[in-house]
Parts: structure tokens; sequence; C-alpha cells
């Protein structure tokens, strides 16, 4: 789930690496050809692998992967090819590769939930493993802790020695890495003591850190909610101890921010689309929730409610721009450049957000805006897909209109396979009349 635009867009920005610049508009006009996998993997099963390994000295490193993972390609350019880490996996056993979604039966008896994931095993038994996205310094660091005996979970019991410690100076970054490095290691009331701690303390020791507590940890949060009943319990009571802030007259903005954003962490939102509901026709609601739009426009369109969203939007046209501009940075990183598949996902989650957006404004009534957006976008991104991508908005809410026609035929000409988008604007056109 995605907390907010800002925090979506900005993981794609950070998953990618520096690199020439891109212009949507030029679809694919240098797109190469998919990158091999890095050498380093050997082209085996996981059960030939395993056996390979039983019986010697050798460390097999299995990585979880899936072709739509952005940090798992950044490894396989970079990671994966250093040399040193190549010489490590020569000198040491052997690495192999497993995609989430070819094969799904050995990544779900590996417990593969994250890509990238590496898994050592020693002597046919998991040594250890580690979640994310690893540098060859870090990576190699792993291993040759794996190598030791050294293992995550015990490095983790350190750190949460040390937190506990009296007079224990941790900054956030550690306290954050130390609740994560919890969770993934299923120590699950250490890592919710950890998470409970942060989000009560973050602010007033990093103040900076306001944005990663209410998106990222957030997530992680979410995430540990999901999978253990006591998290969820303890983080209930965060959410009703906020609301007990709201109803008091020392309430705050924050407040309302931090309960909206811990309904969905602990999976009660039809609470904040009740509050919603609540104080959407006030005289002073526009002002309060332009405040948290960007908390509760996920949720609206999860539920389907195009109309309130489209109400919401502030300077659409602005947005749009202002995406595409986000987008573009992101598809200048040198990871774009080099795979045509991270490239099309750029371009296609560009398309996606404003064709929800001309969607919105459709069923929000707001014809003039939705029509602007629509100018922008293709003035922007002058292919087949962005009209398609328009008109499969408007499609979400049913908000088919005469001038669609022109953007299928348009995309039509471009190439664009529009067969299904017109079947739907034919039918939904003809309904339309016969109601009139």
């Amino acid at each position: 789930m995605k907390f907010a635009l800002t925090a979506s867009l900005l993981a794609l920005v950070t998953s990618l690496s520096a690199g020439a610049p891109l212009l949507l508009a030029q679809e694919g006009s240098k797109s190469k050809a998919k990158a091999e996998p890095p050498p380093v993997f050997k082209q085996a099963s996981f059960k030939d692998a395993l056996a390979e390994t039983v019986g010697t000295d050798k460390i097999l490193i299995v990585k979880g992967t899936a072709e739509w993972c952005g940090p798992c390609k950044q490894m396989d350019r970079t990671t994966w090819r250093d040399e040193k880490v190549v010489q490590w996996v020569k000198d040491n056993g052997l690495a192999i590769q497993v995609d989430v979604d070819k094969e799904e039966k050995v990544a779900a008896n590996l417990k593969i939930r994250a890509m990238p994931t590496m898994i050592a095993f020693r002597n046919g038994k998991e040594v250890d493993r580690i979640v994310g996205g690893r540098s060859a310094k870090d990576f190699l660091a792993w291993t040759d802790d794996v190598k030791a005996g050294r293992t995550t979970a015990m490095k983790t019991q350190e750190k949460l020695e040390k937190a506990k410690a009296p007079g224990a100076a941790m900054s956030i970054d550690e306290r954050l890495d130390l609740a994560r490095e919890l969770k993934d290691a299923e120590k699950f009331s250490e890592a919710v003591e950890q998470f409970v701690w942060l989000w009560q303390n973050m602010i007033e020791e990093e103040p900076s850190y306001a944005s990663v507590r209410l998106s990222f940890m957030a997530s992680d949060m979410q995430e540990l909610a999901a999978s253990n009943e006591p998290a969820k319990q303890a983080f209930t009571k965060l959410r009703d101890d906020t609301q007990a802030r709201l109803e008091s007259e020392g309430k705050a903005f924050e407040d309302l921010a931090d309960w909206i954003v811990l309904n969905r962490v602990v999976g009660d939102q039809s609470r904040t689309l009740e509050w919603f509901d609540r104080i959407k026709d006030r005289p002073s609601a526009p002002q309060t929730i332009a405040r948290v739009s960007h908390l509760i426009d996920d949720l609206l369109k999860e539920e389907n409610r195009w109309a309130d969203w489209g109400k919401l939007l502030r300077a659409p046209a602005a947005q749009v721009r202002q995406h595409y501009a986000i987008l573009s940075m992101t598809a200048s990183r040198k990871v774009a450049t080099d795979d045509p598949g991270d490239l099309s996902f750029v371009k296609n989650y560009y398309r996606e957000q404003s064709g929800e957006m001309y969607c919105a404004l459709l069923a929000a009534g707001r014809e003039v805006e939705a029509k602007e957006v629509a100018s922008v976008v293709i003035e922007l991104d002058d292919t087949a897909e962005a009209r398609i991508a328009l008109v499969q908005g408007a499609m979400m809410a049913n908000q088919s209109r005469a001038e669609q026609v022109a953007l299928l035929d348009d995309a039509e000409a471009k190439g664009g396979n529009v067969e299904k988008e017109r079947q739907w604007l034919k039918a939904a056109l003809a309904k339309s009349t016969e109601k009139k």
C-alpha cells in the first residue's frame, strides 16, 4: 500500500542510479536489448545447487528476484558484476537465482516475501539471509560474516542489547534499522517495542524524519501488524491514544495526520472514510482536507471514490507537469536507459497516474479541467499509450465522453491496439444517448 504519491515517487527515484537524460515522448527510440543475467549465477535448479554443496565447504547463495524488482536489477548491474563479489563466489561456493513468479513453489518453501532476498546455505541448511538491495561492499561484508559463522541474527541481538543498555545512545537511523531487522528476523515483540518507541519519539529526536515516519516506517509497521496480532494491538493503542487527543481541546493537525496513517497501519481505514464523509461538506472542510489529502488520496482511489478525489484535486494540470518532471528525472537514471523493462515501468506509472486524474476530474464534473489535463498529457507524452491510458482512466469510473473517440482514433493511427477501449466507449456512449 502507498501512503502518499510523493512517497511512492521518492521510492521510485531512489531505486534508480544516475545516468543519461531521457524524454518520455521519445518512445523507445534507443531501447536496448534485455540485459543478460550476471554470469556469476549458475544456471541450476535450487534442488541441484543445494545437492552440489551438501557434504562440502561450499556456501550456496540464493537470490530471490523478480522481473519487476528495481533493486534486483540494480544489483544485477553493479553488485553481482563486481570483481570482488564474483571472486568470492568462485572461491567459496556458488550462486543461483530464484524468480518468485516463475518458481512460486520454491519461493514459497524458501519463505521469500520481498525482493531481493539473499539466502545463504551451508551443508544443505539455511544459515542466514538478508533482504533488500546491497552494494558490493555491504554484500561482501555479509558473505564474510556468513563464512565466519556470524549471522545477522547475532548482530541484531547485539544491537538490541545496545539499545536496551542504560543510557543507550542510538541514532534514529540505527533504531529504525534495528526495528526492521527485528521484524525480518521475526522477533516480533522486540520489533514492536522499537517501532512504538520510534513512533512516539522520532520527531522530537529528529524533526526531519517526519515524512519518513508517516510513509516508509508506517509501511513497515503495517506489514508487521498484518502478520502479528500483538503488533496490531500495540499499534491500535497508538491510534486510540491519538484519537483521544483529537477529541480533546489540545488537538493538533499532526494528530490528525497520525490518526489517518495509523488507521491504515492497523487495517481500519473505514474510520478514515467515516471521518471524511462526516466533514467533507462542512465550510471548513476544504482547508482541513487539503492538509491531509496526500494521506487519503490513495484510499479514495482504492475505494473507487473518484468523484470525491476529483473534488480535492488542486491545479491538476500543473500536477501532471510536476509528475512528468519527477518521472522524467527518474527515467534519466542509468538503470532506466540500461533496461527497457525499467523504462516501460516509468512511462506506465506516469500514464496510469494521469489517467486516474483525468477519470477523477470527469467524475467530479470538472469537465474543462479534465480536458486540460488530457491536453497536457498528450503534449508531454505524444504516444498511443498515453491516449489509451486516458480512456482506460475514464473506464474506471464509467466516464465516457464523445471526445474520447478522437483519442482512440489518434492512438490507433499511432499503432495502438484500442479494440477493448473502443468497444467499451461505443457501448457507454450508446447507453448515455438512450438515457437522454
